[in-house]
């Protein structure tokens, strides 16, 4: 009688396959033929969670997809949420889509599921996981997220917000901008600043091509926290030098309606962007 010892790697899609039909056990079956007679060895593999096999998720970023964490989309447009997951050793993963409805958001969030993900990673890497189509049949304000549930993690689920706009009950106020003034050139450091409009949840930067045609080429969303900001090297790198675009700002309220609009104002992108102080 002797000791046969054997290291045995499972592919993933084999375990893959056995949690699809609920089971978390294996058995891995040899037969050994010496020309004189065989006999048959058999070991059990048990599927083990995340904390026995060291699974863990390091760090979860959540957006939309065009990379933003505020959006302001339409009644019936489709907008979907992109987590990206830092992961370190194998293990299968869960996890919860949950969204709070404009009925759930004051206060403490009342958070229901929508999509529930499973799914069997390996080794130290990152992932990306896709939301389903989120609701946007009701007005007003939403909070997306995606809950782990195994392995346990040590952060809270970050989440991200979208308004959807309601139908306008009224015209909107007036929105007072302070920079940068009508016909200004754009310049590096360039701010836009406007007046803090009370009731509102986020604000909507907008810029339009004013030639013809008047296309929309730019849309910033910022939380209602801010009541300034300064265009990122992404929105700069969509306006064309030696044009002139006109521009406003939107203040949108929970509910989803424009509460308050800026007068337009026209902005001038120089060929040539000179190193000077930002206009005011």
């Amino acid at each position: 009688m002797f000791t046969f010892r054997e290291t045995v790697l499972v592919p993933a899609a084999v375990v893959d396959a056995a949690n699809r039909l609920g089971t978390s056990r294996l058995f891995y079956v040899r037969v050994f033929d010496d020309g004189a007679g065989s006999a048959t060895g058999a070991i059990e593999l048990r599927i083990t969670g995340g904390a026995a096999s060291g699974f863990s998720v390091e760090r979860e970023a959540l957006a939309f997809e065009n990379g933003r964490v505020i959006e302001v989309v339409a009644v019936g447009e489709d907008v979907r949420a992109v987590a990206r997951l830092n992961l370190s050793g194998s293990g299968l993963l869960r996890a919860v889509w949950e969204m709070a409805d404009p009925a759930g958001v004051s206060g403490d969030p009342v958070y229901r599921p929508l999509l529930t993900v499973r799914r069997w990673v390996t080794g130290r890497r990152a992932i990306e996981l896709r939301s389903p189509p989120l609701p946007t049949h009701l007005a007003g304000l939403h909070l997306v997220r995606l809950r782990i549930t195994d392995p346990a993690t040590a952060f809270e689920p970050p989440f991200v917000r979208y308004v959807v706009r309601g139908e306008e009950e009224r015209a909107p106020d007036r929105l007072h901008v302070w920079s940068p003034a009508a016909g200004a050139i754009l310049r590096a450091g360039t701010r836009f600043g406007w007046e803090a409009i009370p009731g509102a949840r986020v604000y909507k930067l907008e810029i339009w091509d004013a030639g013809a045609g008047g296309r929309r080429v730019a849309g910033v969303v910022i939380g209602s926290d801010h009541t300034e900001v300064e265009l990122s090297d992404v929105t700069r790198s969509r306006l064309t030098p030696g044009r002139t675009y006109t521009w406003l700002v939107r203040a949108i309220d929970a509910a989803g309606r424009v509460v308050a609009q800026s007068e337009v104002r026209t902005l001038v992108v120089p060929h040539y962007d000179a190193p000077l102080a930002g206009e005011r």
